[in-house]
């Protein structure tokens, strides 16, 4: 991998922490801590809490007293937590939620729920990302409920294969164009308004005196088509093509063999096998679990004999 010239900001990673114990799994081997949570919030370079859920914090018979003591040392180093809020009971949940400080949300899917939580003080994050495409249903509430896009930021949430030849962040902000948001403040909702939420706003987020030198040239504004970009003030992409080269960083050797398999692996250990029907086929939809409970559909569909679509319809999903 090439050393790019990407700013980045480093969140704790809280989301690993909990990604077993939320479910009522023990954690994974050699998996993030508490301590290793403090730790890395008292690096100068964590910007503060990545995802913090609220199954973990509210939920009396699984409360967990590390989470909760890693958001009270957030507050008291005036680092932002993040929020990843799902299947809330009421908007008093919400209230909880953010009364605990978690600061915005990527989980809104429809208009009720984004309105609900703008109105109640949360940065609703306007999601674009592989099976959760949530911009269109939305969208609404700043055009049918007229809430002030203020309270909205762009999220393309994670990077996927995709995003290698669509775009990742831009491709989020044309999501948004077409979706009937003004090209001017969707590109306020993907880099003022975030720098301004990560109190980063005096040096990324906008071209003025004093900030990272970083520009994007457009050639169309409806489109977001970029012609141009600069880094630190130095060209980096003209007329779509990179024009200056990127080192090899010398990774340390922690950083390889990271991964202990029993062996190596083959192509066939990816196969998904399915129960042959002669003459009997159908199609069926796919269905992958995003890294919440909730059961969300997945991009692709495949084909499947007959048989095993009558096994999904009642076990309700294929693993």
């Amino acid at each position: 991998m090439l050393r790019t010239p990407l700013k980045m900001m480093f969140l704790v990673p809280t989301h690993a922490y909990a990604q077993n114990r939320m479910f009522g799994l023990p954690p994974a081997p050699e998996s993030v801590t508490g301590e290793d949570m403090l730790e890395m919030l008292e690096w100068p370079e964590a910007w503060g809490l990545e995802e913090t859920g609220h199954d973990l914090l509210f939920d009396r018979a699984r409360r967990d007293p590390a989470m909760v003591r890693v958001l009270e040392r957030a507050h008291e180093l005036r680092k932002l937590p993040t929020g990843h809020g799902i299947n809330f009971a009421s908007p008093r949940h919400v209230n909880a939620w953010i009364a605990a400080g978690i600061m915005n949300n990527h989980e809104a899917i429809d208009v009720e729920q984004a309105v609900c939580e703008a109105e109640s003080g949360l940065y609703v994050l306007l999601r674009h990302a592989p099976g959760l495409e949530n911009i269109p249903g939305t969208v609404g509430a700043l055009h049918e409920e007229r809430c002030h896009s203020r309270a909205f930021q762009l999220c393309p949430d994670v990077a996927w294969a995709d995003t290698i030849f669509e775009g990742h962040f831009d491709e989020t902000v044309r999501q948004a164009v077409r979706a009937g948001i003004d090209p001017i403040r969707a590109l306020q909702m993907a880099t003022i308004q975030p720098a301004e939420f990560f109190r980063a706003n005096h040096e990324i987020g906008s071209i003025a005196p004093g900030r990272f030198a970083d520009i994007v040239l457009l050639s169309d504004l409806g489109k977001y088509e970029i012609d141009s970009v600069f880094v630190n003030g130095q060209p980096f992409v003209r007329r779509g093509e990179r024009v200056c080269e990127l080192p090899q960083p010398d990774y340390p050797a922690w950083t390889r063999q990271t991964m202990r398999l029993p062996r190596p692996l083959t192509a066939d250990d990816f196969t998904v096998a399915a129960p042959c029907v002669e003459g009997r086929s159908g199609r069926a939809s796919s269905w992958s679990r995003m890294a919440t409970i909730s059961l969300t559909r997945s991009l692709s569909r495949c084909a499947w004999p007959m048989a095993s679509c009558s096994r999904i319809r009642r076990e309700g999903s294929i693993w």
